[in-house]
């Protein structure tokens, strides 16, 4: 794949360049040698011609889908090894079965490639007809969710589709920001509802960005059953192909999901016979758990968790007992020395289109490790059980309290506050959200609608000494020496999301929610809690 570079005429473009999202062989400047850009985990093409072979070649970014596919999968080659139906385990053998019952059709797959081009045309046909200078389409629609590394749990699975957008590489930049870098005067969340469903205002966003005008697209193409959700971090349109009979969610340019999935592969990769069969009974047992199993037609999900916090429970589970390595062992956080410098830094991609400012995403982590040889797989089948059963009997529990969920960190690490709970008081002074959710909490109390919150909060934020965000990344850094955003400590559960440091995928989520969820026990009535899995 050569280089991307365009001259263009929208103002204020950023550098197509960047090294991250595109093959280089120098590591960044501030990770070690050892380590790569995420784009670089993938096969990437070393020639044109090379890359005029591979399926969808013109894509920016790492596609873990083009990755999975490009090796048959684990679910129609697993070794006797691993199946080992003569030792009598039952609940590993079901496992596994399980596992491999979730193989989509061949048809279905035809399905979603046939559509992935078909919407690939239409998109740039209605929004973008011309091409880029260097002859391509500007937009690439590609595949990503479970589907995109093979985690899928059965026919029921929802497959998601990303337009690409190489104008906008590095994501939600801070040139179409809703909330520019000199404003301290944030929309409401009704204003950023309505300015994600109607055509875009700001000439360098066409109208494939509006959920409105991007569900008359699919529309006119036979989808039907649309569904437009303005209101969501990262704004989503869900729709019913009838003719290949799938179901769909489709957003613009939101990198998310494109960097989640290809680390959650590199790690499948690892271990293709132990991390992916865990991930999908975990899945399944979840989804029958909170309700999010299709029942009469709708979904729900009562406790609150997305699949991708689940896969990162069982890298942290399989990191913390050794069978996993930490692909971000080395890693440093940077710190910056001004705003200029961490808006520059080519490691970061921006994400979550539907809020005011862009959310950072580091896109670096190790790559060429070996992978687990079939032998081995099935010897730490044995291994893993072993393990299990010993932690049981001798009471070794996950402790919430002090505990985090951290892939990034290695598995587990220690909590810089306790768990506290609303009625345990507050600290006003740890981080720029304390305030803001103390102030929030308190109008909700007072009966003022979500509208008039906002619009209050506004003039608080006016008169507030809110840190910026890059200051807070350099407070913070990987979250792993003593200093965590306060706000954690409100929450009972905490699962670090690896390529956004300071997210918390179970923020949130109540106390008597997560013990529908787990097993709680006591191992020190005064101040500790654990859980386990039932």
């Amino acid at each position: 794949m050569t280089e991307l570079r365009e001259t263009s005429t929208y103002p204020l473009e950023p550098d197509v360049s960047s090294s991250a999202i595109l093959p280089t062989d120098k590591p960044s400047h501030h990770v070690p040698s050892s380590y790569l850009k995420l784009s670089s985990c993938t096969s990437l093409p070393s020639s044109p011609s090379e890359a005029s072979s591979l399926p969808n070649a013109s894509l920016i970014h790492p596609s873990p889908y083009d990755d999975y596919r490009s090796t048959p999968s684990p679910r129609l080659n697993i070794p006797s090894e691993v199946m080992d139906l003569a030792s009598g385990d039952k609940l590993q053998t079901s496992i596994i079965q399980l596992w491999r019952s979730s193989e989509p059709t061949e048809t279905r797959k035809a399905a979603m490639e046939d559509l992935r081009i078909l919407l690939t045309k239409t998109i740039n046909d209605k929004f973008f007809p011309q091409l880029m200078e260097d002859g391509r389409q500007r937009f690439e629609v590609d595949i990503a969710g479970s589907t995109s590394w093979g985690g899928e749990i059965g026919p029921d699975t929802d497959v998601d589709f990303v337009i690409l957008d190489r104008k906008f590489p590095k994501g939600y930049v801070h040139e179409v920001w809703l909330q520019p870098l000199n404003s301290t005067n944030p929309l409401s969340q009704e204003e950023i509802k309505q300015i994600r469903y109607k055509p875009s205002e700001n000439p360098l966003l066409p109208n494939c960005y509006s959920l409105k005008s991007l569900s008359n697209c699919v529309e006119d193409i036979g989808m039907i059953a649309t569904i437009r959700q303005p209101y969501l971090q990262i704004p989503l349109l869900k729709f019913i192909d009838p003719i290949r009979n799938l179901d769909c969610d489709l957003q613009c340019n939101d990198l998310t999901g494109v960097y989640n999935n290809s680390y959650i592969l590199a790690y499948a990769k690892l271990s293709p016979y132990v991390l992916r069969p865990m991930i999908n009974i975990l899945k399944n047992w979840y989804n029958i758990k909170s309700g999010k199993k299709l029942k009469h037609g709708n979904k729900i999900n009562k406790l609150g968790l997305s699949s991708y916090p689940i896969c990162l429970m069982c890298i942290a589970y399989l990191q913390n007992i050794g069978y996993l390595p930490n692909l971000q062992k080395n890693i440093e956080s940077k710190i910056y020395k001004n705003e200029k410098e961490w808006l520059e830094d080519e490691e970061l991609v921006w994400v979550e289109w539907g809020t005011n400012r862009g959310l950072t995403s580091h896109t670096t982590f190790q790559k060429n490790l070996m992978v687990k040889e079939e032998e081995e797989e099935g010897e730490n089948w044995k291994c893993l059980n072993s393990k299990f059963e010993k932690s049981k009997q001798e009471g070794e529990y996950f402790n919430t309290n002090k505990q985090i969920i951290s892939p990034l960190n290695g598995g587990i690490i220690s909590r810089s506050k306790n768990y506290m709970s609303h009625e345990n008081g507050t600290d006003d002074n740890d981080d720029n959200t304390t305030n803001l959710d103390n102030q929030r909490n308190y109008l909700k109390s007072q009966n003022f609608d979500r509208d008039q919150i906002e619009l209050i909060l506004k003039q608080y934020k006016l008169l507030k000494n809110v840190k910026p965000d890059w200051k807070l990344s350099n407070e913070f850094g990987k979250c792993n020496k003593g200093k965590q955003p306060y706000r954690w400590s409100k929450d009972y559960l905490i699962i670090q999301d690896p390529l956004k440091w300071q997210k918390n995928h179970a923020s949130g989520i109540p106390y008597h929610m997560c013990n529908n969820l787990f097993t709680v026990s006591n191992l020190n009535p005064s101040s500790s809690s654990g859980f386990t899995l039932t």
